[in-house]
């Protein structure tokens, strides 16, 4: 199936954002699939999908710093029926980014995505993978979460495929 398009900024950097913070659900699905494969492949796996899922929180974490959140954040606003509940939103997401920059924990982010996602920039002898397990990802999840929830999902005919169709 195609990656929804939308000739609106916002409405493409809303999306591209929560299909980023989405795809770890998806890998979470093929995950529990996979357990039937070989029980001895399970610890292993299971750390796989971790600091995948933590890569992905980057990668929105990073977006949502940039030209593709402030986009995102206008949707958000523009698009929320109680603009109360998406302030509150908003501002629950950047206190939680804010406590993990002072942890520590964006920049232990930072390098398991550079390990999963960029080869060229990493030193596996200098990742302790399990101190990076210990990063509560979940609440940054959720506050995202309850922000894309908030602004809900574009109900207009702008949203189209790459090949111009306009999906429901």
């Amino acid at each position: 199936m195609p990656t929804p398009r939308s000739t609106d900024g916002k409405t493409q950097a809303y999306l591209a954002l929560v299909d980023a913070l989405r795809m770890p659900e998806l890998m979470r699905i093929c995950f529990r699939l996979s357990l039937t494969d070989s029980p001895l492949a399970l610890p292993m796996s299971y750390l796989r999908f971790e600091r995948a899922r933590a890569a992905f929180l980057y990668v929105v974490i990073e977006a949502w710093h940039q030209r593709t959140g402030k986009l995102a954040r206008a949707y958000i606003k523009a698009s929320a029926p109680d603009a109360q509940v998406a302030s509150a939103r908003l501002a629950d997401i950047e206190r939680l980014l804010a406590e993990a920059k002072a942890r520590g924990d964006l920049e232990k982010l930072r390098s398991i995505r550079d390990s999963m996602f960029h080869r060229d920039r990493r030193d596996l002898a200098s990742i302790d993978f399990s101190e990076h397990l210990e990063i509560a990802l979940s609440p940054i999840e959720d506050a995202f979460d309850a922000a894309f929830l908030a602004a809900g999902l574009p109900s207009d005919s702008t949203v189209r495929t790459p090949a111009g169709g306009a999906t429901p």
